[in-house]
């Protein structure tokens, strides 16, 4: 498939049509410059293990998780799609 396989998540640039494996999570980023290579966009080995380790958590309803310094938030929309509860992004880009 297109996009980046990060352990159970699986992340595209939006409208990209490519089927994500049945056990995936989806996570679609925008298409502006932030998620098209930036910060956040699943390949930088940082993110990609964060990706690995929320995919392998055990997620409850109740659970929340907070994505600080989140760039374009693919940790934090990765950990609703696994089934967190609730979770938020929160940056601060000065450019």
């Amino acid at each position: 498939p297109g996009g980046l396989i990060r352990g159970r998540v699986h992340v595209v640039l939006d409208g990209d049509a490519a089927p994500s494996p049945a056990d995936a999570a989806r996570v679609a980023l925008g298409t502006n410059d932030v998620a098209a290579g930036g910060w956040g966009d699943g390949a930088h080995p940082s993110t990609a293990l964060c990706l690995e380790w929320l995919s392998g958590l055990e997620w409850l309803p109740g659970d929340r998780f907070l994505d600080y310094g989140c760039g374009s938030g693919v940790l934090a929309l990765a950990a609703r799609k696994l089934g967190c509860g609730d979770a938020v992004g929160v940056d601060v880009e000065y450019e």
